[in-house]
């Protein structure tokens, strides 16, 4: 966060992955804000299954490398 004329706004690091996830969007047939980049595909990876990770009994865990 910065500090412009006595209020706190986002750095524009800060929404950088949205923004550019807006201007790929149409590389993949999607609208922009259904698309959102990353860093790197391990991060990108761990988020997609925590994502849709559904904890029962016996499937409890992600194990990851």
């Amino acid at each position: 966060m910065e500090s412009m004329g006595g209020r706190t706004v986002p750095s524009p690091w800060s929404y950088f992955f949205e923004r550019l996830g807006e201007l790929s969007a149409q590389l993949v047939g999607a609208a922009g804000d259904e698309v959102i980049m990353a860093v790197l595909t391990t991060a990108n990876l761990h988020q997609l299954a925590a994502t849709f990770f559904e904890p029962r009994a016996v499937r409890n865990k992600i194990l990851a490398e």
